[in-house]
Parts: structure tokens; C-alpha cells; sequence
């Protein structure tokens, strides 16, 4: 079975939930044989929502302006008398992550930029 054929192959299994240690462990090496060490081996990095605890200012109107487009509301992704709730009193959604009104809204902005209203 060529490289391809095993990639697609253990592709599949890792999609279908049946990936086992052993298919987990060929899927590794058979992506060392193909993929260059120095991009496996490199430091790894992570993409962090910015903590923001304050949802205030010039932020929270962000908030409102994005929750009031007709794309978010017919979304149907949040619930939006929740959205409602944070919107009106955003210091009383703050967890350890700082602000919960401003992830959202972040992931809301963001399919907005993208153009995705589904």
C-alpha cells in the first residue's frame, strides 16, 4: 500500500472514532516518512483567545453591534436570550477565561468576516 493509500486509510479511522494505539502509532511514523522532521520537532505555538475580564467601552459596543446584525440573530448558533442577558450585563459572565460575552463574540465576528450565515 503506497504512502497516500495508508494516509487516506488512517485518515479515515481517526474520523470513524476506531483509531487504536498501534494505527495511531503507524499514523505517526507514516507522517515522519513524509512530513519533515523540523516541522513535526518544531516548538509548537497556540492561538489564545485574548483574555478580556471588562467587557466595556468600545468592546462591548462591538458586542452589541455584532449581536444586532441579522446574520447572528438567524444564525441560530447562540441562544440569544443569553446573548441578551450578557449584553446587558456583561461583568455578571466573566469566567476563568476572562469575559464569556467577548469569546462569543469574538466567534461571531469571525463567521461574519468569513461570510458564513449558516
Amino acid at each position: 500500500m503506497g504512502k497516500v493509500a495508508e494516509l487516506k486509510k488512517t485518515g479515515r479511522m481517526l474520523v470513524s472514532g476506531r483509531m487504536t494505539d498501534v494505527a495511531l502509532g503507524n499514523f505517526m511514523a507514516l507522517h515522519q516518512r513524509i512530513i519533515p522532521s523540523q516541522v513535526i520537532d518544531r516548538p509548537k505555538g497556540y492561538f489564545p483567545v485574548p483574555a478580556l475580564r471588562q467587557m466595556q467601552g468600545e468592546y462591548l459596543n462591538l458586542a452589541r453591534d455584532v449581536f444586532s446584525q441579522q446574520v447572528a440573530r438567524q444564525r441560530n448558533l447562540f441562544d440569544m436570550a443569553y446573548i441578551d442577558q450578557m449584553l446587558a450585563s456583561p461583568q455578571d459572565f466573566t469566567g476563568p477565561f476572562g469575559s464569556r460575552l467577548w469569546q462569543v463574540t469574538l466567534l461571531e465576528l469571525w463567521l461574519q468576516e468569513l461570510g458564513i450565515h449558516h
